[in-house]
């Protein structure tokens, strides 16, 4: 296999390089990981097999699961406003 170029990881020519680095990480035992590290950090670019707009999907569809606990400031949990 030939060693990606550094620029596919964070592409800013548009979506071609993108797919290079998607192809390379699709194959990656660690993109799991990686995409944990990526979203945990607010990285930029292709890291594990996402781009930033898949992370921010990811971000904004886990927020209501870091929401359920949360109460407004003087309500009990089970009370409304």
């Amino acid at each position: 296999m030939r060693h990606p170029h550094p620029d596919w990881w964070f592409p800013e020519r548009g979506q071609d390089d993108a797919d290079k680095a998607l192809r390379v990480c699709a194959s990656c035992p660690l993109r799991f990981m990686c995409r944990e590290y990526a979203l945990t950090w607010h990285e930029e670019g292709v890291w594990g097999g996402t781009t930033d707009c898949d992370r921010e999907e990811l971000r904004l569809i886990a927020r209501p699961l870091d929401w359920a606990g949360m109460t407004l400031p003087g309500l009990e949990l089970g009370e409304t406003a």
